[in-house]
């Protein structure tokens, strides 16, 4: 079995990965144009279909509130993102993803440390969004502090109009402080059918968001 142009090649998980999830959008979008062509007959001139309006997912953790998604964003550079949550550490709460119906419950035993805290000794979630009109299944959530990696989780969401369209994960803990604030946490979502982008810049990719504390 070859992996590449030889059997001495790497095997290229990541080009897998993007040309697998090409062509999962390629059949969404087929199927989009096709179900289109059902309910108003044969158009001729084709409209171009927004990644909102599409069959596919549309991930997103904002990076100020309003924020929809829209990319690239202008200067300064966001780094207050309401969806990167810091709690302090309580291990008695055993939930790690928080749907909406458990917001109040998730408030009411969670102490979330203002902007100006220590982000040491800390919980951190992450508040992901499904705008698109299709589920994201598999959906991973990462959060790194600088360049360590906090930690992560898997879990789905559903389309827009659902319940589950939005949840609050729990990715993982800072101990105590090693590194002098301030510091930048980042938080990545994305999914086989809505890939993030090779760099964490939250300016040019709506799946990343960063906070600095």
């Amino acid at each position: 079995m070859k992996f590449g142009p030889d059997d001495h090649s790497t095997l290229d998980n990541k080009e897998l990965i993007i040309n697998k999830a090409q062509k999962l959008k390629d059949d969404l979008v087929s199927q989009y144009r096709k179900l289109e062509k059902m309910r108003h007959g044969d158009v001729h001139e084709h409209v171009p279909v927004s990644r909102a309006d599409g069959l596919w997912p549309f991930l997103l953790i904002r990076s100020f509130p309003g924020d929809f998604g829209a990319r690239p964003i202008q200067l300064p550079v966001p780094k207050k993102s309401p969806d990167i949550i810091l709690t302090v550490n309580n291990p008695n709460y055993e939930r790690t993803v928080v749907g909406r119906d458990q917001m109040d419950d998730f408030l009411r035993h969670n102490t979330i440390i203002p902007k100006w805290g220590s982000p040491h000794n800390s919980t951190i979630w992450v508040h992901v969004w499904n705008l698109g009109r299709a589920p994201a299944r598999g959906v991973r959530v990462r959060a790194w502090c600088l360049d360590r990696f906090i930690g992560g989780r898997e879990f789905n969401l559903g389309d827009r109009t659902s319940s589950t369209s939005h949840l609050i994960v729990k990715v993982g803990s800072l101990g105590p402080g090693i590194i002098l604030p301030p510091i930048d946490i980042y938080a990545t979502a994305e999914c086989m059918s809505d890939v993030a982008g090779s760099v964490r810049d939250p300016r040019q990719d709506r799946h990343t968001a960063k906070v600095t504390r």
